[in-house]
């Protein structure tokens, strides 16, 4: 049965709405009491992931009673669409479809939901944020300088796909950030501060992390995890290969709520990594695949035009090897210099630092939802 004109109609002023709207939110502006005047108003309201949308960790909603909503009963429980701008401090959100008030919410009065499976999760979110409200707030250099040390903190050409999306990495923060994780030889939980480079080369001193990141921290859900066991049975492992706290209090690792992994997701190809791979593997991950296989290369990164010259500079360098230019040292790193080509690497650039630049979002996402109370998804989304 063919759709409707009017519906059709009806889609296209909403998306075109929406991307006003987060044009306006992006460029700093708030929505004022005329434009939420007719905005319907969401009661005992808590902030929940919904597993739709196809992509980990799902998509992040809010859940509540409904007054004042177009197409709803008074007082409706009801679950809104994709949540993509939030402040419960001016009483407002703004989801896929439409502006919200903010009524009470039940992270102010969880009483009335003693022995409710949803109480768990929002204690659980409410106890994260307190532990994460007395540390600093990472800076805006901290979150670029951690968005460059996860993009080389592990040979991720080995072990993520080359194209984008890529899969999903997680940043958040632990109090416990930078610090050496191990498991004694009785099996407990040991956490204790690095003097020294550990045995990862992305395992910095503690004091120099907190330095260049703060307290961020992220967990990869693809790669290696990478252990070691100590003469006297201590096995040290990863902090990064779980989404987990340390909770200072309990002294115990926790696991990272499901807002927080939601707030805090992006996605990383193996073309975030600064060192290069040998050729063959860009080749087998950008020119073996069918175009509908995949997605088309991200426009920001210079859309089809650029994975055509991308695949045309790969299948040069496959007839004839000696066509590779290296690019500098000071630039690309040692084995890109060594095993690189510097037309590849700039055609490669702008998706790299495109990635980059969404670590960075996800970092601040969290740090202004803890901090602030607030976030905003700057990507429109498809």
């Amino acid at each position: 049965m063919a759709e409707h004109p009017q519906n059709r109609h009806e889609e296209r002023r909403q998306v075109a709405d929406l991307h006003r709207d987060l044009d306006l939110l992006n460029s700093g502006w708030a929505p004022d009491e005329r434009v939420l005047r007719d905005a319907a108003t969401i009661h005992n309201w808590y902030l929940d992931v919904s597993a739709e949308g196809g992509r980990e960790p799902g998509i992040l909603v809010l859940r509540g009673n409904v007054t004042g909503h177009p197409k709803l009963r008074h007082a409706t429980e009801m679950r809104t669409s994709k949540l993509l701008a939030f402040n419960s401090k001016d009483r407002w959100a703004r989801t896929a479809s439409r502006f919200y008030r903010l009524g009470p919410s039940l992270y102010d009065d969880t009483g009335n939901l003693a022995g409710e499976p949803r109480l768990g999760a929002i204690h659980e979110l409410k106890d994260y944020v307190a532990v994460c409200q007395s540390l600093r707030p990472p800076r805006p250099d901290q979150m670029w300088a951690f968005a460059r040390h996860v993009s080389g903190a592990h040979s991720w050409y080995k072990h993520l796909p080359w194209y984008p999306p890529g899969v999903p990495f997680y940043f958040y923060v632990d109090p416990a950030a930078g610090m050496q994780r191990a498991v004694g030889a009785d099996g407990s939980m040991q956490i204790f501060a690095r003097a020294k480079p550990g045995f990862h080369y992305s395992w910095l001193p503690t004091a120099q992390y907190h330095e260049k990141f703060g307290h961020l921290a992220f967990a990869q859900s693809r790669g290696t995890s990478v252990s070691m066991v100590l003469q006297n049975g201590v096995r040290l492992i990863p902090a990064d290969d779980v989404p987990s706290f340390c909770h200072p209090e309990l002294a115990r690792i926790r696991p990272i709520p499901k807002v927080i992994l939601a707030l805090g997701t992006s996605y990383v190809s193996a073309i975030v990594q600064p060192m290069s791979a040998p050729l063959f593997g860009f080749r087998r991950g950008l020119v073996a695949s069918t175009d509908t296989q995949r997605p088309p290369w991200p426009e920001e990164s210079g859309g089809p035009q650029q994975l055509e010259k991308i695949r045309s500079r790969l299948h040069e360098l496959s007839r004839d090897p000696s066509l590779r230019r290296k690019p500098p040292i000071e630039e690309a790193g040692i084995e890109q210099h060594l095993s690189g080509d510097m037309e590849l690497y700039s055609l490669l650039k702008p998706e790299k630092e495109r990635q980059q630049r969404l670590m960075v979002e996800a970092c601040l996402r969290v740090s202004d939802f803890i901090w602030s109370s607030c976030f905003l998804f700057s990507e429109r989304p498809g």
